[in-house]
């Protein structure tokens, strides 16, 4: 469930089709995934789910597979 939250809030951010896999996805893998980017990306997913990382938390996404492991130690 939080995976596939997490995978539409990346392709919302990043406008994304469905067919595009996000096993590759990274920051600098995809132009939209800049500075910028990031930020977005963090700000709709607390907002999708609720909760603020922390810094030192933002700093350590650097993945799709990242993020989704910063996430599930929030929601477990």
């Amino acid at each position: 469930m939080i995976d596939r939250k997490v995978e539409e809030v990346v392709r919302r951010v990043f406008q994304l089709d469905d067919k595009r896999s996000l096993d590759d996805v990274a920051p600098g893998s995809i132009p939209q995934w800049d500075s910028l980017g990031h930020v977005s990306l963090i700000h709709a997913v607390e907002e999708e789910f609720g909760l603020k990382f922390s810094v030192d938390e933002i700093a350590t996404i650097d993945s799709i597979a990242s993020l989704k492991e910063v996430l599930k130690s929030h929601v477990s």
